[in-house]
Parts: structure tokens; sequence; C-alpha cells
């Protein structure tokens, strides 16, 4: 990929992640919440952390860590907003049989990816966005709050919030949920 492009890797992954989680649990929403992270409902059931290696202007490689909630039960009360593959389906999982079928989901939007595939990963990243165009309360770095909604992504990873028919792109730490209760 062209080093302008590597957002599309974290799509894709992203995509794979949650498509697997989806598929032991079709009833409930599994989402993506910018940039790298995985909720059932609104509980965070994992993230992903990937490191890029460019050379010149193209990703050469990337390492990818995926860390998933499978079997726990109980939560630290440092994560309130926690959940698991268990506490949603009340099933215990095989943690080998898991790791091959998230590989199968990796490499079906993987090869999409490949192939070129990428407005319709576009659309589903979108699709599957936490709070996508719904209000919301974020906090800016310097710790002003403010009403938004999340309209889109840009090509190169930025969190697109339009504040009352303004746009502004936000980078990793520059803005955070509220969870306004």
């Amino acid at each position: 990929l062209e080093a302008t492009r590597q957002f599309q890797l974290n799509k894709a992954i992203a995509l794979g992640v949650r498509d697997f989680l989806a598929a032991y649990i079709p009833h409930a929403p599994v989402y993506v919440k910018w940039p790298n992270d995985l909720y059932i409902h609104s509980k965070k059931a994992g993230g992903i952390l990937i490191q890029n290696a460019l050379q010149k202007n193209t990703l050469q490689s990337a390492i990818i860590g995926i860390g998933l909630n499978i079997n726990q039960a109980t939560f630290s009360e440092a994560a309130p907003y926690a959940t698991s593959l268990f506490l949603e389906t009340g099933q215990v999982f095989d943690l080998s049989f898991l790791l091959h079928e998230l590989c199968y989901f990796l490499e079906v939007r993987y090869l999409a990816l490949k192939q070129g595939s990428e407005e319709r990963l576009n659309q589903d990243y979108l699709s599957h966005l936490y709070r996508f165009e719904e209000p919301s309360y974020f906090q800016r770095a310097s710790g002003e709050v403010f009403l938004g909604k999340i309209c889109g992504i840009s090509d190169i990873g930025k969190l697109q919030i339009d504040q009352a028919g303004a746009m502004e792109e936000f980078g990793l730490k520059e803005v955070s949920f509220v969870n306004v209760q």
C-alpha cells in the first residue's frame, strides 16, 4: 500500500475482527470504535494495535496485535464498560479453535483489500462505526467538551466530526468520547 493509504489496512483488520465477533453473537450489534477498539453494544470487547513499517512512500510490513475478551467472566472496576464473548453468550470457548476462525475472517477482509475492494471496505467500516452519525459528546485534548456527530473517516484515518454544520478532523489522541450519564 502507498503510505497515504495505510489506514485501509486498519479498516480491513478491524472489519475482520468485527466480522469474527459478530459471527458468534449475531443478536448483538458489534462496532468498530475509531481508531482501534471493538465494541459489543456499548461495551469494549477488544482492541487492535498496528505498527506499520514504511519504506519511502510504501507500506512494507505491519505488526498487528489483537486483544479480545473471550472467556472473561468478570472485569476490574477500572474497566466498567467491558464485556466478553462469554458474558454475551454464556458459552466458554476453545481458544485454539477461535484463533483459526479469527484468521479466516481476517484473511477474507485482507484479500478484499488486496483485490482493490476499498470502496466496499469504506462502506462496511462506516456502517459498523461506533456512534456513526449519532449526536455524541466528545472531549478535545485541551479538555473542552463539545457535541457533534461522526460523519466519516478521512483517507489518512482521521475522525471527521460535524459540529453544527462545521466539519473538523481529529487524529489519534486529539479527541475522545465522553460518557454522559
